[in-house]
């Protein structure tokens, strides 16, 4: 159809890809028109890994043509050919990873390529890599090859083969190819010409990648075969679930497509721990040769074959003596970081060897841990984009231009429109869907799907954060540069609470939004954007200045959670402007965070994590599997996920262990006689009362501005005494009721 070639643009001064067709083809016929679409399908994709468009038009000759950014490497099948092995092969699987990433974004614009193999990614010599070829591609708005056999024979998928209609689950069988390909190195039906291909794709799947090849890993076999599936509906969903189970087998985590059995657990744990357990099992073979050896070159020696005996013995026990340290250290590591069941295996293994106080504080620590009960779970269904209700009894589901409606436990929706949709968001109380379209605003009910209000429109500058009902059939729309308000009646008007700041997450709330700057400040605001209230955190801490605001959620007493992309959650009380309670994640960023009723938080990370905050205690409580999903509901007593599966959650309420912490380093606890009431001391002279078991500050009373040295409760409880470094002066106060 066309040809590339390297082209001089004289206006800027650089190189560029040249797209033409070959034959006359005048614009309106058959081959023009696919170009034309090819190079409109393309230039519509703006992502790092898919060749950008910079022009398009009619030549002097009359030949249609476009241009592209110039690419200088060679494709993936090239460097696949030229690697030296399986291994060397392995080496480009973050070529591929990318690839599946930039066709997720595709997907999720309602683009298919259906040309997916090696010869049509680039691998650039700087390590890009850049998707190309879209000329078979069908776009949201048609398919001009509707109704033909399109796509490469060995890399088609069988839908395809069978010339039937095409979605984003048949170029996940393209990529598992070329997945299948990196692992064996030969394409899937290798050898057969085209028309047979096409009739063992029609009908079969290729062997499974393993027996393909029996080195390759068995993850990434798993992966292939999964993607390789002759249903589509046993494949990945979408490009980008297939991206996610690529990504988790590099950063070395559970791979979804893979059963994993008792001994695989035990061998990643082994693995992960392998060298604190080689260095103490080398040390105790060591020991217990040299001992052998010893025993054996004086056995004639009966006094000294005996003593060989008790060294040998005493080596061995200094070998599990350090083992049982080492694994005890590396349980509290595991711990501290949150990985509690590989936690609980290592200080149960240390205990086994011997008695260590830090692996018995790591088994009590865990026995505090709330306990986690899968209540209920059902199938989920498969989007682009899922928008759980804030109960999660339903799913807004976004595929190919088409909205549909799912109740939890059903396996069909319960309604479809069609559209152009950008965004969509929830009603606070889950009657109906806040939906932006590309030249509309409309609010749908959620019970049937019914238009309840709409107004035109034009999508402003900025990301899409929220979008609210003011009360008046109207709209609030939120983005990331500021609010627009479009009231049912009346002119339209615009606002900038954050200013020259960026807003970075926001809340619909009855009677107006919850905001977050990317300066740092909170803001409580109008549907107009008129501003209420600000505040900033005043604690000392850097939480809300080191970086932006993710993720925010208010609970019915008015207390803010806000959860930040460096990896921290803080607290707002309500009635206070100072943000009192922070905890971090380890880095992982905070993707969404809901309030439970019982005052704890469910936190999901960018990570793929689930995990319960109690900020009341200071402390993470539980950990959901991996595999529970990012998306986050409250459906009364319950916490529910969805993901690949809607899964209901009982979190239990054993309390978590409260914990006290104080810069100024602390210099004594005492507890009252009742055990309600504890009392810190610190080396800045600041007494504090908490109230016990939950932890809450009660009073504090700053005394001298000097060490506060000790101090105790009287033998009712009603006083408590303490000195100072200056001069052992000694003051009382009162422990009443009333507080210090």
């Amino acid at each position: 159809m066309g040809r590339v070639l390297v082209a001089r643009d004289r206006r800027l001064g650089r190189e560029v890809a040249f797209k033409e067709m070959v034959t006359d083809a005048p614009p309106g016929s058959p081959g023009a028109t696919r170009l034309a679409h090819e190079a409109a399908i393309t230039a519509a994709l703006d992502h790092p890994s898919i060749v950008p468009v910079f022009d398009a038009g009619v030549g002097a000759d009359g030949r249609l043509y476009y241009t592209m950014r110039l690419v200088r490497g060679r494709t993936l099948g090239a460097a696949m050919r030229a690697s030296d092995g399986l291994q060397g092969r392995l080496g480009l699987l973050r070529h591929f990873l990318d690839v599946c990433e930039a066709m997720a974004f595709a997907h999720s614009v309602g683009v298919v390529h259906r040309d997916l193999k090696p010869a049509n990614v680039m691998v650039g010599e700087f390590g890009e890599t850049q998707v190309v070829d879209w000329g078979l591609a069908r776009g949201p708005s048609g398919d001009p090859l509707a109704e033909r056999v399109v796509g490469t024979p060995h890399y088609m998928s069988p839908e395809q083969a069978r010339g039937e209609p095409t979605d984003e689950r048949s170029d996940v069988w393209s990529l598992g190819a070329v997945l299948w390909e990196l692992l064996t190195g030969r394409a899937p039906f290798a050898g057969m010409d085209s028309g047979a291909a096409i009739e063992a794709v029609k009908h079969g799947v290729p062997a499974s990648a393993r027996e393909a090849a029996p080195d390759a890993p068995t993850e990434l076999a798993a992966i292939a075969d999964r993607a390789l599936r002759q249903d589509r509906a046993d494949r990945y969903p979408s490009a980008k679930q297939l991206a996610d189970d690529v990504a988790r087998y590099i950063d070395g985590r559970l791979v979804a497509a893979y059963s994993y059995t008792p001994l695989d657990h035990l061998r990643r744990l082994v693995e992960a721990w392998r060298a604190p357990l080689v260095v103490g099992t080398v040390a105790a073979i060591a020991l217990f040769a040299g001992g052998v050896v010893a025993y054996q070159q004086n056995r004639a020696e009966r006094l000294r074959a005996t003593s060989a005996e008790r060294d040998t013995a005493r080596a061995l026990d200094l070998a599990d003596e350090q083992l049982a340290e080492s694994l005890a250290v590396h349980a509290a590591r595991a711990e501290s970081i949150g990985a509690w069941p590989e936690a609980e295996t290592l200080a149960a293994h240390s205990l086994q060897l011997r008695e260590t106080w830090e692996a018995r504080g790591v088994l009590a620590g865990l026995a505090s841990l709330a306990p986690i009960q899968r209540a209920a779970n059902h199938p989920a269904p498969t989007c682009a984009l899922t928008r759980p209700s804030p109960d999660a009894r339903r799913v807004a589901c976004l595929a190919g231009g088409t909205l549909t409606m799912w109740d939890r436990g059903r396996s069909e929706p319960g309604w479809a429109v069609d559209g152009d949709q950008r965004w969509v968001g929830w009603s606070p109380d889950g009657s109906s869907l806040e939906v932006a379209e590309d030249l509309r605003l409309v609010r749908l009910s959620a019970t049937d799907g019914r238009v309840l209000a709409e107004r035109p429109w034009a999508w402003p500058r900025g990301m899409a954060l929220a979008l609210a009902d003011p009360g008046d059939g109207g709209f609030a729309f939120v983005h990331s540069r500021g609010v627009v308000l479009l009231p049912g009646s009346g002119p339209t008007t615009t606002a900038e609470p954050c200013g020259e700041a960026t807003q970075t997450a926001a809340a619909t709330t009855v009677g107006g939004l919850l905001l977050a700057c990317d300066d740092g400040r909170l803001l409580e605001t109008t549907f107009g954007g008129e501003v209420r209230r600000s505040w900033r955190d005043t604690s000392g801490g850097s939480t809300l200045r080191d970086d932006f605001v993710r993720s925010v959620d208010v609970d019915s007493d008015g207390r803010w959670v806000v959860g930040g992309m460096g990896g921290w959650l803080a607290v707002r009380e309500a009635g206070s402007d100072v943000v009192r309670r922070r905890i971090e994640t380890r880095g992982d960023p905070v993707a969404a965070v809901r309030w439970l009723r019982d005052g704890r938080v469910a936190v999901a990370t960018e990570g793929g994590a689930v995990r319960v905050w109690a900020p009341e205690a200071g402390a993470w409580v539980a950990t959901l599997p991996h595999e529970a999903g990012g998306r986050l509901g409250v459906d009364g007593d319950r916490l529910v996920t969805v993901g690949d599966e809607w899964t209901e959650w009982i979190v239990g309420e054993r309390p978590a262990a409260t914990s006290f912490s104080n810069d100024a380093g602390l210099t004594t606890v005492r507890t009252a006689p009742d055990g309600g009431t504890l009392v810190t001391l610190d080396g800045s002279g600041v007494l504090r009362a908490w109230e016990l078991p939950g932890g809450r500050l009660a009073a504090e009373r700053a005394w001298q501005g000097s060490v506060l040295k000790d101090g105790d409760f009287s033998v009712d409880g009603e006083t408590f005494l303490t000195s100072s470094a200056l001069g052992g002066a000694a003051a009382g106060f009162s422990a009443g009721a009333a507080g210090l």
